[in-house]
């Protein structure tokens, strides 16, 4: 899905619990926040912890495409798909389809696109 084949991770990446130990350090107890929350969280995190018999990470937090759908409506760029958004309001280029890459452009949006217009609406708190 992020263009990440087996062979990449077996090569350059951590043993899944590795990772899932970290950003269980990392994440604790707080909120998650995802850009198809619901997609991430029940169909890839859920099933993937299952597998790997290791408990939930976090809690469900935030989704920020339903965000982005409230605050942009009606939408200006035609969808709120992350690329779109991302050309559409010209955020900067973050190696697109990449994990990282998206979680960058979300802060981008989030910080550049959806936090002052949640201010202007007077949201202050998510």
């Amino acid at each position: 899905m992020n263009g990440y084949t087996r062979e990449f991770l077996e090569r350059d990446g951590s043993a899944p619990e590795e990772v899932y130990r970290n950003f269980g350090a990392y994440a604790g107890a707080l909120p998650v926040v995802a850009y198809n929350l619901e997609y991430d969280w029940d169909q890839v995190l859920l099933p993937e912890w299952k597998r790997l018999g290791i408990s939930q990470i976090g809690v469900p937090g935030f989704c920020a495409l339903q965000l982005a759908q409230r605050l942009l409506d009606p939408l200006p760029a035609g969808n709120c798909k992350l690329q779109t958004l991302q050309q559409y309001y010209r955020l900067p280029e973050n190696w697109a389809h990449s994990a990282l890459g998206d979680v960058q452009t979300v802060i981008d949006l989030m910080q550049q696109v959806l936090r002052p217009l949640a201010e202007k609406r007077g949201l202050d708190t998510w």
